[in-house]
């Protein structure tokens, strides 16, 4: 089959090479903020090739995405519902928001994380939104969490950074693969209009 790849910036191909240097247990893949399961896809090519994958949007643009809002209070139960295995291979996140509080309160144990961060803190200031489950993104700057405060967040969580790009952080359970110095992150990075609120930012420690 031929390999075809979806993601915002490569993130797939990353994952993949990843996966053939430390395997999978189960092939299953999890992915919220999803759309339409194709478009910027994280978790696509992997369902081409054969992987169970569980896709949610609060807004799908496909029937194979599920529809969820999912929430710091509501993610274990969404993925109890939807059979979800307590350890399984690749989870993305990417919900323009609350992704650090998400992945906060998860309960189960992906190998790898793909998670969006906001690039506006740049590698040293840990920074995040306050929590809201109601959020929804207004395409400003006002948004997620910096590339540190998800590196502490994973560090805590028993994960280290194996790779990043200009949209995404890839963590992997510490000990599957060689740490990633964030020093090493490339540019250009993509920034939002500003915020014309200037709503406050939370410090992540």
């Amino acid at each position: 089959m031929t390999r075809r790849w979806y993601a915002q910036s490569g993130e797939d191909k990353i994952a993949a090479r990843l996966f053939e240097n430390i395997g999978t247990v189960n092939e299953t893949a999890v992915e919220f903020g999803a759309l339409d399961g194709v478009h910027n896809s994280n978790t696509a090519h992997f369902r081409e090739h054969g992987w169970t994958c569980h896709l949610f949007d609060s807004g799908p643009l496909d029937p194979m995405v599920s529809r969820e809002v999912v929430t710091a209070e509501n993610v274990n139960d969404v993925f109890s519902f939807h059979e979800v295995p307590y350890e399984f291979d690749l989870l993305s996140i990417d919900i323009d928001g609350n992704d650090l509080w998400v992945w906060q309160a998860l309960a189960y144990r992906p190998r790898v994380v793909i998670i969006e961060y906001n690039p506006i803190w740049g590698i040293k200031k840990s920074r995040t939104v306050p929590y809201d489950p109601d959020r929804q993104w207004d395409g400003t700057v006002y948004y997620g969490a910096s590339m540190r405060a998800l590196i502490r967040l994973g560090k805590r969580k028993g994960y280290a950074l194996v790779a990043a790009t200009r949209s995404n952080l890839i963590f992997a359970l510490a000990g599957l693969s060689p740490a990633f110095q964030v020093e090493e992150l490339p540019g250009p990075y993509k920034f939002k209009r500003p915020d014309p609120a200037e709503r406050p930012w939370v410090s992540y420690r």
